[in-house]
């Protein structure tokens, strides 16, 4: 039994935004010393883990092409997909705005009971 590769991606994705959602209602006691508050942290919270997406587009390719030929799974420009495709995982945590939400998210939280990280302001 095969699934089609739409719906192994939209349900990916439905795992994705829960895990984005689970994060965010977590850290409710966080929100206010965001600087963007509630909606700033749940923006922040989606770019940090939005590079997750390459790879998810990774695995659409792959099911699509391999689908047309089941006999080419082997081949190695497959795996290359997904090196690039992990790489620039890898690049967009370390540049960009994603660092700057990750960099918003730890100012945040608060070091200890009461304390604020002086990033934050």
């Amino acid at each position: 039994m095969t699934v089609d590769p739409i719906l192994m991606t939209l349900m990916s994705l439905a795992v994705l935004a829960g895990v984005v959602l689970l994060r965010w209602v977590a850290a409710k006691p966080w929100w206010p010393l965001h600087p963007g508050g509630s909606r700033g942290y749940l923006r922040d919270v989606a770019t940090v883990w939005s590079p997750l997406l390459m790879l998810l587009a990774a695995g659409l390719a792959y099911r699509v092409l391999i689908g047309n030929d089941p006999a080419a799974s082997g081949q190695p420009i497959y795996l290359g997909l997904f090196v690039v495709a992990y790489l620039g995982v890898i690049v967009a945590r370390r540049v960009g705005p994603v660092r700057q939400a990750q960099l918003s998210l730890e100012a945040a939280r608060p070091v200890s009971a009461g304390e604020v990280r002086k990033e934050a302001v």
